[in-house]
């Protein structure tokens, strides 16, 4: 009985395993496979939460994440919304309510996802490295489109903005993979590993979504704080060449002529129509003067859009209609949804969680990641979108197993 429970044990782990492969993946083609991926990887996790023995932490701080998710929903109802209304952001943010069941089944479990990283990288490197050749093939009018506020298409069905994202929190998990000497080799060479890092690492670049490239050099700096002097100075060298290089990248060159303009522009008042940035900084003017009203508790998510466009008629913003955006920023949209008590409980749940992880074992590696993604929201609503709420997950789930593997090996 005990060897077949073990090999039960093996199956489930190596379809978790698969799970987070796909999850990861398949956001690009088909939103709807990565939803089931999702699904299983929680009916998985769960099962395992409940059959296993727990820390008292563990259980706290599940039903922290259970009860603010529910809570969320709660305030926006309190404030007239309907279920039925509600339930398309509901299913986009279920699986952030089990994070830390996932998280715990990765640690319990001791998997050792970074031996399957090239499987983790290379999706991302060939739809990287492919848009990187589009944009090659088509340099004279993208670039003009860079100029003009516009993204760089790729070839995948995720919001360039989350692209960019995603393409910075996988480098960033290799890079604490390698420095925790977790990369396995390839046909007994490294070769592979450098070639996909490069790949992704330039692509990134090339590719210049600004909060990408936040998120990424955010990342490495709380690497270099916290290792300091255990970097060896080749690497230190190496990646001062590769920040230099990138103001030399043409696509990167034109992005920070556009974010001078959008800086300009806001600044002495000009129109902010077709600027990214200054789109954006109307949205926050409008959520905040919105939010005034109800500061504690917020509007409630169906009531966003209505309060906000009646702040831009208040505030006599020079932006057309079609150019009157969304937040673009995590923080503002639980104000403006669920106000300052919502925004606390989300920190607080996801503060105790971070600090649980740490004193579980995990590498301090999280904390690059964890900036990343604290950046990351200040220009984009990760939480929003399935994509947003994958790069989380996934990415923690990735960096959980960290000095555990070291363990097991």
């Amino acid at each position: 009985m005990l060897l077949q429970n073990n090999r039960l044990l093996e199956i489930r782990n190596a379809a978790f395993t698969s799970l987070v492969v796909i999850y990861l993946a398949a956001i690009h083609v088909s939103p709807s496979i990565a939803s089931i991926a999702s699904i299983l990887l929680i009916v998985n996790a769960f099962w395992h939460y409940f059959e296993v023995n727990k820390s008292k932490q563990i259980i706290i701080i599940q039903a922290l994440f259970i009860g603010d998710f529910l809570i969320s929903i709660g305030i926006s109802i309190f404030h007239g919304c309907q279920l039925g209304d509600l339930m398309p952001k509901i299913l986009v943010r279920l699986p952030l309510a089990f994070l830390p069941s996932l998280v715990f089944y990765v640690q319990n479990q001791k998997l050792t996802l970074s031996k399957h990283w090239i499987f983790f990288a290379l999706p991302i490197f060939w739809l990287s490295v492919a848009s990187v050749f589009n944009y090659i093939d088509h340099h004279a009018f993208l670039s003009q489109m860079i100029l003009e506020s516009k993204p760089i298409p790729i070839y995948s069905g995720v919001y360039h903005i989350e692209f960019s994202v995603i393409t910075a929190i996988v480098l960033l998990v290799l890079i604490s993979w390698k420095i925790e000497g977790n990369i396995s080799k390839i046909f007994g060479s490294h070769f592979f590993f450098y070639f996909v890092f490069g790949g992704l690492f330039i692509a990134l670049h090339v590719l210049s979504a600004r909060t990408g490239l936040l998120g990424f050099w955010s990342g490495i700096f709380a690497i270099i704080f916290q290792r300091g002097k255990k970097i060896p100075f080749k690497y230190i060298l190496m990646g001062l060449v590769a920040l230099s290089s990138m103001f030399f990248i043409p696509s990167v060159k034109n992005r920070l002529v556009n974010t001078y303009e959008d800086l300009n522009a806001v600044t002495q008042n000009k129109d902010l129509n077709h600027k990214s940035f200054g789109q954006r900084w109307e949205a926050w003017k409008a959520i905040i003067h919105a939010g005034q009203e109800t500061p504690w508790f917020g509007v409630g998510q169906c009531n966003i859009e209505r309060k906000m466009q009646q702040s831009f008629d208040e505030l006599k913003s020079n932006l057309d209609d079609e150019n009157r955006i969304s937040p673009h920023n995590q923080y503002l949209q639980w104000f403006i949804e669920i106000g300052i008590v919502g925004i606390l409980m989300w920190i607080t749940c996801f503060s105790v969680f971070f600090i649980w992880m740490r004193r579980n074992g995990v590498s301090e590696q999280l904390w690059s990641v964890v900036m990343a993604l604290i950046l990351s929201m200040n220009f984009e609503s990760l939480m929003e979108r399935q994509s947003g709420v994958m790069i989380i997950i996934v990415s923690l789930l990735l960096i959980s197993s960290m000095k555990l593997e070291k363990t097991t090996n």
